[in-house]
């Protein structure tokens, strides 16, 4: 049984891997540039699997790889076969190819099942997550949404609240629609004209 490096699918027929390889790697018959000892292609699939100390190398950046197999996947990061032909990006990988394209047809198939906004990308989706699971240390005091920064908290004061207030606090620069600051109690606030 041999295990496709890219996308871990099992053949039992190496004829099949190889169509496999063709199709949807867009690696045929023919062989790859030579790596490490002058393989190729051919050697690639009997050295897949091989494991050990990093012994194959990179003929383009040096980088040292355990085996054959992700040798060959590796490679592919300098060749970028995959172009998109709205904006001629190139990709390594075709899934990364089609993951691309939805920014330019808008297809959102990714959403947060905890506040509903979708994404792209998975990739952003899982980054977003982590908005929902960090402890959101500093409050605004003005409408009590909470942030993991403070420097986010500080902009979004002065995007949301202070853009709407004429007055500032120079002190811990707090806005409001009077010449008072709630937060500290100052009296000395200056126009946001200033």
């Amino acid at each position: 049984m041999t295990s496709c490096p890219f996308c871990n699918l099992q053949f039992s027929s190496p004829r099949w891997y190889k169509k496999h390889l063709l199709r949807h790697h867009s690696l045929g018959l023919t062989k790859l540039p030579t790596v490490a000892g002058g393989s190729t292609y051919q050697d690639a699939v009997s050295l897949l699997g091989k494991s050990g100390t990093p012994q194959f190398a990179c003929s383009d950046c040096g980088k040292r790889l355990r085996t054959q197999a992700t040798l060959m996947q590796h490679r592919l990061t300098h060749v970028k076969p995959f172009k998109c032909c709205i904006c001629s990006r190139r990709f390594s990988q075709r899934v990364n190819l089609l993951d691309h394209e939805r920014v330019h047809t808008g297809e959102q198939p990714f959403f947060c099942d905890l506040c509903g906004r979708k994404f792209s990308q998975q990739a952003n989706l899982h980054t977003h997550r982590k908005i929902h699971l960090v402890a959101k240390d500093f409050h605004c005091s003005m409408c009590h949404k909470g942030f993991v920064q403070k420097i986010n908290l500080m902009s979004h004061l002065e995007k949301v609240h202070l853009a709407r207030l004429p007055f500032f606090c120079p002190r811990c620069r707090c806005g409001s629609t009077s010449g008072f600051c709630l937060s500290c109690g100052s009296n000395g606030q200056s126009s946001r004209a200033l």
